[in-house]
């Protein structure tokens, strides 16, 4: 099974308000990195890597699907999705590699 976790180099602050939910990502590693905010799903996709990426692409998928009330299928390909760009930006590590 393929886990998630947040890249080592990684730093990132959650802000919930009235609003909205946001999430700015840093990757240390890179010079001059500009933060990457995340919102609405992108911030709960972030979450649920964070606390069930260990649970691998299903645990990440189940959490955000019950997040939103929907199934997990109806929101499966946008997830991987967004697990694949956020491998890609290495920001979170995946225990297969690059997706």
């Amino acid at each position: 099974m393929t886990s998630y976790r947040i890249g080592p180099d990684v730093a990132w602050h959650r802000s919930d308000d009235d609003v909205a939910e946001r999430i700015a990502v840093l990757d240390l590693a890179e010079i001059g990195a500009v933060p990457f905010v995340l919102e609405g799903s992108a911030a709960a996709i972030w979450i649920a890597v964070d606390e069930h990426g260990s649970d691998g692409a299903d645990g990440v998928l189940t959490a955000v699907a019950e997040r939103f009330g929907l199934e997990a299928a109806e929101v499966r390909d946008d997830v991987r999705a967004f697990l694949a760009e956020l491998v890609e930006r290495r920001l979170i590590e995946s225990s297969a590699g690059p997706l």
